[in-house]
């Protein structure tokens, strides 16, 4: 789902598509084709990529850009490397953490409720943690990007290129650079 789709959703506005074929026709209650059991849809490939956080709920920090990044706790926002971090991003990102006081949303509404075009989870322990075995590519109208933990970035230069690559590659640090230029 698009920036623009999730916006137009959250606004419940539903925008004009074209059928792609003529519409269906409904049969009376009695007849045999309305006895048999009605095959359940397939799976889309939109319905297969926009996949919700699990049970997962998250508090937040201030900010309204389009960019989540979800650390291991509050704390870890104010670290300096989580400062630098936010900022070779270009536009600051709302952090994020798991919480479950009453305040925290359930994560996967809360991709969709912010408009978030990117949720950068930081470490991969983290990303399990919400996740589970399998990371979707994208969560609501987020695209998932799982970077090296805050301690690992601390610890090893190849964390660090990896992060870098990480951001290169899923186009985050292209689109900042070039809203910039």
């Amino acid at each position: 789902m698009t920036r623009q789709q999730a916006y137009l959703e959250a606004l419940h506005i539903t925008p004009w598509v074209r059928r792609s074929g003529p519409p269906e026709t409904l049969q009376p209650a009695d007849s045999p084709a309305a006895a048999s059991s009605p095959e359940p849809p397939s799976p889309t490939a939109d319905s297969q990529a926009s996949v919700p956080l699990a049970g997962a709920r998250l508090a937040f920090g201030p900010g309204a850009g389009g960019c989540l990044l979800l650390g291991p706790s509050q704390a870890a926002a104010a670290q300096q490397l989580a400062s630098d971090l936010s900022r070779s991003l270009g536009q600051p990102p709302v952090w994020c953490w798991p919480a479950e006081d009453e305040t925290a949303k359930a994560a996967g509404a809360a991709c969709d409720e912010r408009l978030a075009t990117d949720l950068l989870i930081l470490g991969p322990a983290l990303a399990s943690l919400m996740f589970g075995p399998d990371v979707p590519e994208r969560s609501g109208s987020a695209r998932v990007t799982v970077l090296p933990s805050l301690d690992e970035l601390a610890a090893s230069a190849d964390a660090r290129r990896a992060c870098w690559q990480a951001l290169r590659s899923s186009g985050i640090l292209r689109r900042q650079g070039a809203s910039s230029a």
